[in-house]
């Protein structure tokens, strides 16, 4: 019985590292790799109900029933919240110190490999060279002396004016108050050197709204049509 377990957990041991790639200058406990092979969307429970956040939520999905119904269903949630007890905690007291250590640490970032799912440690400023390398090593880049989002968001208003059956919809369209989208970097693991492959976040930007209402139209249409676009001027064309 004792070699078996020896021979899981190097099992277990192997499979770990597999999983979570240290490319950083530093050393870290193997609680740190026991914790991240959990997966980046892995969550703790809370601490405490959050009793505010469930009545409101649960406010939202009652609004459109009969007043009576209501009642009910508020009476019910608070008999469930009042007996309601937070869950356990779902990692040991080790790893639980190996998040706070991480979380301190600010000498390194942590993100996924581009393909295969890896978990991936790097040093931070190693992270911001590569970005920056990538930025201003590419044609796909100019630099701007100001902030064209409010041009961006006059011109995306222009359009869905002139467009008679987009009108009413254009406070839904256009985002009020729009941020320039943030760039971050998955790395490829796979190539030379661990270059960064550039991912945008445009949620919230200007033309976030809008792609949004396009995707949901199109949405229907996805494995019907026998042709497809390469790119995005295929499709404008």
């Amino acid at each position: 019985m004792k070699n078996n377990n020896s021979n899981n957990n190097n099992n277990f041991t192997y499979l770990l590292f597999k999983n979570v790639i240290n490319l950083s200058s530093k050393n870290f406990s193997p609680f740190v790799f026991y914790l991240l092979n959990k997966g980046l969307n892995f969550s703790l429970p809370p601490n405490k109900i959050p009793i505010n956040d469930i009545i409101c939520i649960n406010e939202f999905g009652i609004k459109d029933l009969p007043d009576n119904v209501k009642e009910v269903i508020r009476k019910d949630c608070v008999i469930v919240l009042r007996k309601a007890k937070p869950p356990k905690r779902n990692i040991s007291k080790d790893e639980f110190l190996a998040l706070k250590d991480l979380k301190d640490n600010l000498d390194i970032v942590i993100l996924k490999a581009d393909k295969g799912g890896e978990i991936i440690i790097l040093d931070k400023s190693d992270y911001t060279n590569k970005t920056i390398d990538h930025l201003y090593n590419n044609d796909s880049y100019i630099k701007l002396n100001k902030n064209p989002i409010k041009k961006f968001n006059k011109e995306i208003l222009t359009v869905i004016n002139s467009i008679n059956s987009l009108k009413p919809l254009c406070k839904k369209l256009i985002e009020s108050n729009p941020l320039t989208p943030r760039i971050y970097g998955l790395t490829k693991i796979h190539k030379d050197g661990v270059p960064i492959r550039p991912i945008f976040n445009t949620i919230v930007g200007p033309m976030y709204l809008l792609t949004k209402f396009l995707a949901e139209r199109f949405k229907p249409l996805v494995g019907r049509i026998d042709s497809f676009f390469k790119e995005f001027s295929s499709f404008v064309k």
